[in-house]
């Protein structure tokens, strides 16, 4: 495998497990408002959670209606 794309790959996994422990135990709306903070994708949001990203966008439009 190129080591370029070994290096992004473990990257990726480096940052996906920063991600799930800084939003464990919290409430779905608020991982996704965190990580929305965080300028991801809703997505990548998804992917992240496990869920649909129409779920995902359902949430963030809810929590824009709340402003």
């Amino acid at each position: 495998m190129d080591t370029n794309a070994e290096i992004l790959k473990r990257l990726d996994i480096l940052i996906r497990v920063s991600v799930i422990n800084s939003v464990q135990g919290k409430s779905l709306r608020d991982q996704v408002r965190m990580l929305s903070l965080a300028s991801l994708a809703p997505k990548d949001i998804a992917e992240i959670l496990g869920k649909k990203p129409n779920h995902i966008s359902v949430i963030l439009n809810e929590l824009k209606k709340e402003k």
